[in-house]
């Protein structure tokens, strides 16, 4: 479900998203601009490396808990950048609770996160993007995972909708990383300028 506004993010070769779920209760209903850059070199899809590969990207903090439209007990950094071909995005989530991973193989959960009417239709610990690539009125896409990497996706334009797309977690102290590598080219009608996305 999509809250009411959304916070703007621009990219440098045309992407812009709209991000959601980093600003505090107050300013929930902000809209923030933030650049997508494009980067001059890969970033690291190991989330067990440190976040020094993804100095190229926008970093995001995540302080709202969407779900549950709360302030969030524990804070997660998000990391956004695209090569043009793909979105990256790494999730950093500080957790003080046991870290719950019961998925071990990839598209288990049938229509993404919201396909419960809303409800969270896994039990394990996950992060996820949602994407309006062409406003708030358009298709929706949903690429989620849990804190071992395991993925599910979703979309309002297909109920197959099922891409190859790559993700990978990994549990640390205090928490666990997750990393995605989004093909733009499954985003279908993406344009270039401002995207809506909530993370």
């Amino acid at each position: 479900m999509m809250p009411a506004r959304l916070p703007r993010i621009a990219g440098h070769f045309g992407l812009v998203a709209l991000l959601a779920g980093f600003l505090g209760a107050g300013a929930s209903a902000a809209t923030l601009r933030t650049e997508v850059p494009k980067l001059k070199a890969s970033v690291s899809l190991d989330p067990g490396a440190g976040v020094g590969a993804w100095t190229e990207s926008a970093s995001l903090p995540l302080t709202w808990d969407v779900p549950h439209q709360r302030a969030a007990a524990d804070t997660t950094d998000v990391h956004v950048a695209t090569d043009g071909k793909y979105l990256y995005v790494r999730f950093d989530a500080k957790q003080r609770t046991p870290v719950v991973i019961s998925q071990q193989s990839d598209d288990l959960v049938t229509g993404g996160s919201n396909g419960g009417g809303g409800n969270i239709a896994w039990s394990d610990d996950a992060v996820w993007v949602d994407l309006w690539p062409t406003g708030a009125g358009g298709f929706q896409y949903q690429f989620e995972a849990n804190a071992g990497g395991s993925h599910n996706e979703a979309s309002t334009e297909n109920t197959a909708f099922a891409p190859r797309w790559e993700s990978h977690g990994v549990t640390n102290d205090g928490g666990y990383t997750v990393t995605m590598a989004i093909p733009l080219a499954v985003i279908h009608g993406a344009p270039s300028g401002a995207w809506r996305a909530q993370f």
